[in-house]
């Protein structure tokens, strides 16, 4: 991904604030807290303006940094944006409307609602054990190709959006998805919609489907690229970039009017997407959300 042309800029405050919590009876700080998680780096951002900064193991502020699974977020996002763009007619439209190579299979014929949720009723164990499914749907898709490795989990043992289970392959079937709808990999959609409008500073990079083989915490990069079946970036694993660039991710959403950068992502879509739904599955759209807001 490219950065912007006009990067946004997020003040430093002039003197870092003394921050305390509580934890087990005892009163901490952020010291404390660098010292007993093993933080990479820590970035605390208040009405766009940092607070705290910290790195830690050698780190630099220019430096990237891998976001696992925060790149899930992101995905929402980039279909939010189709959404209110009309790409994506409605949610409750199946993956396999946009993503034709999908049509018949179990993931094909689930609702992005569900995709979203993580709540498509379709058997994958994700359990970083060893003999999780995940490593054969890495395996399968560097093989085989996305479309193929699909059609290897096709066993529904739940009806959609009656249960959640955390499973990395279904945001990938939103990305295929989301590709079908924009003409467009998923580097290049949020590199557009989302990365330049935000004022993304720093040139993020795509984590690589060949390093992704054997779990999600790898190291290795690549520029985003195309590959066989591929959407064009591997939005399971992440991607890297440095600690300032997720923050600017804030302008797009609630807080856009304070950066004056305009809104990208529709307001209504960040509500929507932090709420649970209304059976009780505490996972808002490829995001974690508090059980007591509800859609």
């Amino acid at each position: 991904m490219q950065p912007s042309g006009s990067p946004l800029v997020l003040k430093k405050a002039a003197t870092e604030p003394e921050i305390k919590y509580r934890l087990d009876g005892k009163t901490l700080s952020i010291d404390d807290y660098l010292n007993r998680q093993r933080a990479t780096g820590l970035l605390v951002l208040k009405d766009g303006e940092i607070l705290i900064e910290r790195y830690q193991y050698d780190r630099k502020s220019d430096q990237r940094l891998a976001s696992h699974s925060m790149a899930k977020t992101v995905v929402s996002l980039a279909l939010g944006i189709a959404l209110g763009e009309g790409k994506i007619a409605a949610l409750d439209d199946t993956a396999a409307k946009y993503a034709p190579a999908i049509a018949g299979s179990a993931y094909g014929e689930t609702p992005l609602r569900h995709l979203l949720r993580m709540s498509s009723g379709v058997k994958f164990v994700e359990d970083y054990s060893g003999m999780s499914d995940l490593i054969r749907w890495n395996e399968a898709v560097r093989a085989q190709g996305t479309p193929r490795a699909v059609k290897l989990f096709n066993h529904r043992e739940a009806e959609p959006g009656t249960r959640f289970q955390y499973a990395s392959s279904e945001t990938v079937i939103v990305t295929l998805a989301l590709r079908g709808a924009t003409g467009r990999t998923l580097c290049e959609w949020v590199t557009e919609k989302l990365w330049q409008p935000m004022g993304g500073k720093a040139k993020p990079r795509g984590l690589s489907r060949k390093t992704a083989l054997s779990s999600p915490r790898v190291t290795s990069t690549r520029r985003c690229g195309t590959t066989r079946g591929s959407d064009g970036c591997w939005p399971t694993t992440g991607s890297s970039a440095t600690s300032k660039s997720f923050p600017r991710i804030i302008c797009c959403g609630p807080l856009a009017p304070s950066f004056n950068r305009g809104r990208f992502v529709p307001a209504s879509w960040i509500t929507r997407a932090a709420n649970i739904s209304a059976t009780g599955i505490t996972r808002g759209f490829s995001r974690t959300a508090s059980s007591a807001s509800r859609s």
